[in-house]
């Protein structure tokens, strides 16, 4: 995995700055290299991006607010309660503290709920953070009751790759797909963030996407898609209907439900962890013969939402003056790639 030269080693000593926590990664353009994003020669680097995931986040910010009170925008002189507030009824679930200087470096951080990111990685409840966590992250430290939520969300990330993907396709087209998942729907594509994002990921982080998802090419969900593997790393799969409503079947609860929504008469959202009734939204999915337009508008229906419910909380977390300093960062990327 390309990570920045010196870094992964110095990004391990930022627990020691921070109340306990049981999850934590860091990711984005300043840990995975992202290729001619930044001039090499230039003093303008990348903002470090972490996530923390906590057990109880009151009582982890009202220590943080003791210990790094400075971290935190005007929101955090009313205390732990208006904090958590923000991020679970304004936001998508995490707070993020941006624009901190950290033995040198800026950073941002986020702090979620440990049940919530296993929520949304079981689930895809929102795919704010679980998204993140289907691209080649750097972990720092692993909790004992994630690894199976994350296999699963990786699992669901492939599976909806192959189901947007066409009969034959590259390994790189499969990265650039996974890669691809949880911007869909997203607010800020286009205005705020890198055109060429997408691109930019699967090409600078191939190596951690292999690591994740290469034998992922031979497990069960292959073996559904029935895919062949051809010559130069490219792939065959079936899209007979019954191959697609497999697939459809296994996706996370948040897809079915919205599918659901859109396919049956009656309220199956309630319904939709039971197998039976995942296997008939499924069948009814690929019965409409569209059921990649209705993919696409189920996952968007998930992340639009939670990408409008967060870029509106950023203004309370950061405050206006560090808001508009990490917007201008973001559009000036975005332009300066167009």
């Amino acid at each position: 995995m390309s990570v920045g030269p010196g870094v992964a080693k110095q990004l391990r000593g930022v627990l020691e700055d921070f109340p306990h926590v049981q999850h934590a990664f860091a990711y984005g353009s300043g840990v995975i290299v992202q290729p001619d994003l930044y001039d090499k020669s230039s003093t303008n680097k990348p903002m470090l991006d972490f996530i923390f995931a906590v057990d109880n986040p009151h009582e982890w910010h009202a220590q943080n607010l003791q210990q790094n009170r400075h971290h935190y925008s005007i929101l955090g002189s009313l205390g732990p309660t208006p904090v958590v507030w923000t991020a679970e009824r304004l936001g998508a679930g995490t707070y993020f503290n941006t624009a901190v200087w950290w033995r040198g470096h800026m950073i941002k951080y986020g702090v979620i709920g440990a049940q919530l990111l296993y929520d949304d990685l079981h689930h895809w409840d929102s795919l704010y953070i679980a998204g993140r966590m289907q691209k080649p992250v750097l972990m720092l430290k692993d909790y004992a009751k994630l690894p199976i939520a994350r296999k699963n969300n990786l699992d669901a990330a492939f599976t909806m790759a192959l189901l947007l993907l066409p009969e034959q396709f590259s390994l790189q087209d499969l990265y650039a797909k996974i890669c691809g998942v949880s911007y869909i729907g997203d607010v800020r594509m286009g205005f705020a963030e890198d055109s060429r994002k997408i691109e930019r990921i699967a090409t600078g982080s191939a190596e951690g996407l292999a690591l994740m998802y290469k034998k992922r090419l031979q497990g069960a969900v292959a073996d559904k898609a029935k895919l062949v593997s051809r010559p130069g790393d490219s792939f065959r799969q079936d899209l007979s209907d019954s191959s697609r409503v497999d697939l459809i079947s296994t996706l996370p609860l948040g897809v079915l439900q919205r599918l659901a929504s859109a396919t049956q008469p009656f309220d199956f959202r309630s319904r939709c962890d039971d197998p039976e009734v995942a296997q008939h939204v499924a069948e009814s999915t690929v019965n409409t013969g569209t059921h990649e337009q209705l993919l696409r508008a189920a996952v968007a229906a998930i992340v639009r939402p939670s990408s409008r419910r967060q870029a509106w909380a950023g203004l309370f977390m950061a405050g206006g003056k560090r808001s508009a300093s990490y917007l201008f960062q973001k559009v000036r990327k975005a332009y300066r790639t167009h």
